[in-house]
């Protein structure tokens, strides 16, 4: 599987205490239609046992170190990936959520949602550096490397804090139109953040600070993970739960993609509800109105 450089994903493993290791399999491409990227199956090879408590929430991939940082309820737990062994943990922290890494600096960012702080971390051997006041229910964090800024949202406080890693000061907090709850950050400076208590899109500017879309996710409950592929300009979206007599009216420029490229899955339908991906054309909503 390919994992790309200090790159985030939203785990969510209620009630387990291992994470799982799976491999792309490259399919011989769909012939349905000649645009159709080519189908990509996984192949589960194991697991990594992450030990007590049995919950974990976002994990972050440092690919200069091949480490994975999993949020762990009272610490984050690093894990060597080459070796499948848990090597440390950050910790104390209070309801732990997002992790940041910075390896230019030699540096990582937890986030402790309870305490609405952030713990600077070292990379070497994982001791907190310093902390940094955030908002309550501190949540999703990423770092973006064009603008040098560590991000991390807020769900309950409705915002979004930008960090300058190079002195740890935030340099602005953003107020968000609702509940945040995960980010992707495309190649312009833009930050699109999962609104999930009203089910929209926002778009803010790293640099300015300034919100300027929010977009609907019609149909959509409570989006939460969500991920940037550069080649496509395209935004994929855990667009929560659907009816399943509304997938057919999900409205443009929502579309459903049956085919995910890696490392994106499509949750088939269970029962008489679908979790789904739905895939956004950032040039299409960049051209509506808010």
């Amino acid at each position: 599987m390919r994992l790309d450089k200090n790159h985030t994903r939203w785990f969510g493993a209620n009630g387990m205490a291992a994470l799982g290791v799976f491999a792309a399999l490259i399919a011989h491409p769909v012939r349905a239609e000649s645009s159709s990227p080519p189908r990509v199956d996984y192949e589960f090879t194991g697991q990594i046992d992450l030990g007590a408590p049995t919950f974990n929430d976002y994990l972050t991939f440092d690919s200069d170190s091949r480490r994975l940082y999993v949020s762990h309820v009272d610490r984050v737990t690093v894990v060597d990936v080459a070796k499948r062994v848990v090597i440390g943990s950050v910790a104390p922290l209070k309801d732990s959520h997002g992790i940041a890494i910075v390896s230019k600096l030699s540096k990582g960012y937890a986030d402790s949602g309870d305490d609405g702080i952030v713990k600077v971390f070292s990379l070497t051997d994982f001791h907190v550096i310093k902390q940094i006041k955030v908002s309550p229910d501190a949540d999703g964090m990423l770092y973006d490397e064009r603008t040098d800024s560590v991000l991390v949202v807020a769900g309950d406080s409705k915002n979004l804090t930008v960090i300058n890693p190079t002195d740890d000061t935030v340099t602005r907090t953003v107020a968000l139109p609702g509940k945040p709850e995960f980010m992707a950050i495309d190649e312009a400076g833009n930050v699109y953040v999962n609104i999930a208590d009203t089910a929209t899109l926002a778009k803010v500017n790293i640099a300015s600070g300034k919100v300027e879309a929010n977009w609907p996710l019609e149909n959509c409950k409570a989006p939460h993970g969500l991920a940037y592929d550069p080649p496509s300009n395209r935004l994929f979206i855990d667009a929560g739960d659907f009816k399943q007599d509304s997938v057919g009216t999900v409205p443009k420029p929502l579309r459903l993609h049956g085919q995910i490229p890696a490392p994106l899955l499509l949750i088939q339908p269970t029962q008489q509800q679908i979790h789904l991906t739905v895939v956004l054309n950032v040039a299409m909503l960049d051209s509506r109105t808010t």
